[in-house]
């Protein structure tokens, strides 16, 4: 299993409403009593707002209005339109953080990551996966790209998010892994 030390729990689309409220999607099921406790942090962060807790959070249409706080006016709510909601795992509670993990378990190791684009912290975009060979000790991802071909290992110190809704996958390539000239 691959550990991971932030999750991304929602997607905001736009501001709406004049006290500073976005609309977002939340994809994971957070406790409405608990949400006060989470520190949410926005990616990428625009300038004036990195994030924080948030006030309040109402279900609106098949979306949900977020209030932040910290964020009290369309003007300061306008620069957090298309950005990732990203919260600790640890802060969820057992229950979501449960859910978190079994959800992002699933594709290690199976078909189910085929297609999903791969971009490393320091190379950029890797390309795509095209298959995931079985080993004794762990899943290895086949990525096609820029690069040829690169194969990552499912390890913890190289896999650093994935994003089942977006279909993308950020690592940490472990040195001598990718050929340093793109072709």
């Amino acid at each position: 299993m691959v550990t991971q030390r932030f999750v991304t729990i929602g997607y905001i689309h736009k501001s709406v409403g004049v006290h500073g409220e976005v609309l977002a999607d939340v994809t994971v099921p957070i406790d409405a009593a608990r949400i006060g406790d989470l520190t949410v942090w926005i990616i990428p962060p625009p300038l004036g707002f990195r994030g924080g807790r948030i006030r309040s959070m109402v279900e609106h249409s098949n979306l949900v209005k977020i209030r932040f706080e910290g964020v009290d006016s369309v003007e300061q709510a306008k620069p957090l339109a298309q950005t990732d909601m990203v919260v600790e795992l640890d802060a969820l509670d057992p229950q979501t953080r449960a859910w978190v993990l079994s959800a992002t378990q699933d594709p290690h190791g199976s078909e189910n990551v085929i297609g999903f684009e791969v971009t490393d912290e320091r190379y950029g975009a890797l390309g795509s996966i095209t298959d995931t060979i079985e080993t004794g000790a762990n899943d290895v991802w086949v990525v096609e790209g820029p690069y040829g071909q690169v194969l990552i290992p499912v390890i913890d110190q190289v896999v650093i998010t994935v994003d089942c809704k977006r279909a993308t996958i950020e690592v940490r390539v472990l040195p001598g892994l990718i050929e340093e000239d793109p072709r």
